[in-house]
């Protein structure tokens, strides 16, 4: 009888522990992290235990890579491919300078969540509270790209392209690139 009653405590001790295991609250998701940056107007970020690619909404960079995205910005800035490419490797390492990896995020959504790739859609910011889709335009190396729905913030990037471009700074200096 002490068997049974021992090897009956043991198996419900198993259990219990067993579901107790099954059922632990997940811990609290961390802050967004970049894990790296795509190019000078997508990154890569570690979001609850996955990589998820983040489109900044409202800005377009040059393309750093020869495809039909790039031969378009051509013909209509007037430049050549290889200009359009280094263009869009400039913009990378803006944006890489940044966003180093590990750089702690927050994300803001508008109301179309994701692209039609799958990527999200967002307003990125860093700590210190500096929007970088903002910063990339007021520094020169991010056009508009205005999407509807997502336009929270046109406004803000509009005067930042205005103020870029009069003050001739990153893609606008020497009139190196044209929208």
């Amino acid at each position: 009888m002490i068997r049974f009653v021992f090897c009956l405590i043991t198996i419900i001790s198993l259990s219990v522990h067993s579901a107790a295991a099954e059922f632990r609250p997940l811990l609290p998701t961390k802050k967004p992290v970049v894990a790296y940056v795509v190019d000078g107007n997508t990154i890569a970020v570690h979001i609850d235990r996955a990589v998820e690619k983040v489109r900044l909404i409202g800005i377009d960079t040059p393309e750093s890579r020869k495809n039909d995205r790039a031969a378009l910005q051509a013909e209509r800035s007037h430049q050549d491919i290889k200009t359009i490419m280094e263009f869009g490797r400039r913009a990378k390492e803006i944006l890489k300078g940044l966003l180093p990896k590990g750089t702690e995020l927050r994300i803001e959504y508008d109301v179309q969540k994701r692209d039609k790739y799958g990527r999200l859609l967002a307003y990125v910011y860093r700590t210190d509270n500096l929007m970088i889709n903002e910063e990339m335009v007021s520094r020169g190396y991010a056009q508009l790209l205005t999407i509807p729905p997502n336009v929270r913030y046109v406004d803000r990037f509009k005067k930042a392209l205005n103020k870029s471009q009069r003050e001739k700074r990153g893609l606008w200096a020497s009139g190196g690139f044209q929208n």
